[in-house]
């Protein structure tokens, strides 16, 4: 079972410059992993990459999608105040 926990100032950050933490929990053990930036920057800058490079975007409609099924189940989580299951 793998879990990941994200800091709440990572999900509604005062600010998005400094390090983002998320920890990734596998079999018992903590792999806390951090992300350097203003992430606003960095997605503006990686989207206008592939435009400019005639590339694919850097993250895929499917990645989107699922990536706001997370968020949606973080926060039902949270206001169920137990895991759910995705």
């Amino acid at each position: 079972l793998s879990v990941l926990k994200v800091s709440s100032n990572t999900i509604f950050p005062k600010t998005l410059i400094g390090p983002a933490k998320i920890s990734l929990f596998q079999d018992g053990k903590e792999s806390p992993l951090f992300f350097e930036g203003n992430q606003y920057t960095l997605m503006c800058e990686a989207f206008a990459n592939s435009i400019i490079n005639d590339l694919a975007p850097p993250i895929s409609l499917t990645d989107s999608m699922n990536n706001m099924k997370v968020i949606d189940g973080v926060i039902e989580s949270n206001q169920q105040q137990q895991m759910i299951q995705l």
